[in-house]
């Protein structure tokens, strides 16, 4: 039987979690799938070259974003023609714009919906959003609250729910710290929604208590000027997991709004006890604080004094990180996730 052909649109000029998630799931699937990318990030198009085709829509600052995606539907329409049919993957809510390139073409198209309805910037945006979904095969959404807030306009059978997934055997049995110092790890974006200012407000100058921040985003230069020195460190991106966690003893994730983040999952999955803020993401993936220590983001001092009962707690540290690490490798397992893609891929073909 021929292998079904994908065209996967991933169209941020930046990289962060939906290129991730792209590069991720372009591993996951390229051995079941006849795949070729279209992207808008040099930075992911390295990463892919060696795996699949790859299409790249040059980046131009001064570019406005309906060129950007006039661009994308002529690297489609091209595509289209050169290869023959395909089933489009829109990897984002704003690459649903290119709904109306599939229906030109008569090309089959799912959407993958990353972050909630309510944090489109306008309601146009979200009036915009649920016309497109409802043109679109199937709508993916990787986390079960963006299911939910979807069922009131997409039918069922439209409305999908296949999470973000773990790799097994990225981990370590997790056991109680010998560490004399707790070392607090956070790894994302650089962005103010990500309650990152107040994080580090809660650790500078705590007493044995270590920051180290792994990633890269509009606050690196400010936070790391703010808090230059003491016992806080800002490593950039590093992709290795046992790089970022081997000495670590505790995770920290005090986002604002989250749809299902790969960061804590992978943290849990590593055997690492999380610290997470009290959003519907978080109790979802930590199963309503089986799996994860929830706290209400108010202010810096809110954090530290969880950082606090964490620091003299190790035995409550080495339960949850059980605890999350069970959770993690049972429920968002990639063999389970994979089967679910290409089952939707399949019914999409149809």
């Amino acid at each position: 039987m021929a292998r079904k052909r994908i065209i996967l649109v991933s169209l941020t000029a930046v990289f962060g979690g939906g290129e991730i998630f792209c590069l991720r799931l372009v591993r996951m699937l390229l051995s079941a799938l006849d795949m070729v990318v279209i992207v808008h990030n040099e930075q992911l198009c390295r990463r892919l070259e060696s795996l699949v085709p790859v299409r790249l829509i040059p980046f131009s600052a001064n570019a406005d974003v309906l060129s950007k995606y006039f661009r994308a539907a002529m690297a489609i329409r091209a595509e289209l023609k050169a290869r023959g049919p395909g089933i489009l993957v829109l990897n984002g809510q704003g690459e649903a714009n290119l709904m109306a390139t599939a229906l030109a073409y008569r090309a089959p198209a799912l959407i993958i919906r990353h972050t909630r309805l309510d944090l489109e910037s306008s309601a146009a945006k979200r009036i915009l959003y649920r016309k497109q979904a409802q043109l679109a095969g199937v709508v993916i959404s990787v986390a079960e609250h963006i299911q939910f807030e979807q069922s009131v306009f997409l039918p069922p059978k439209c409305n999908v729910f296949i999470p973000n997934w773990v790799i097994r055997g990225d981990g370590k049995r997790p056991g109680l710290s010998r560490n004399r110092v707790m070392r607090v790890a956070y790894s994302g974006r650089l962005i103010r929604g990500k309650g990152l200012v107040e994080l580090c407000e809660a650790i500078w100058g705590l007493e044995a208590v270590e920051l180290n921040v792994f990633g890269e985003g509009p606050l690196s230069n400010h936070l790391r000027w703010r808090f230059r020195g003491g016992n806080i460190s800002f490593a950039g991106f590093i992709d290795s997991v046992d790089q970022r966690y081997a000495d670590v003893d505790l995770f920290i994730l005090p986002s604002r709004s989250e749809g299902c983040p790969h960061s804590a999952l992978e943290a849990m999955a590593y055997g690492l006890p999380c610290l997470l803020t009290d959003i519907p993401a978080h109790r979802e993936i930590s199963q309503d604080g089986t799996g994860a220590i929830l706290f209400s983001l108010e202010d810096a001092d809110s954090i530290k004094q969880r950082l606090i009962a964490l620091r003299d707690s190790p035995e409550q540290r080495l339960e949850f990180a059980r605890r999350g690490q069970e959770i993690a490798l049972s429920r968002y397992n990639e063999d389970t996730v994979r089967s679910r893609y290409l089952q939707v891929i399949e019914s999409a073909a149809r």
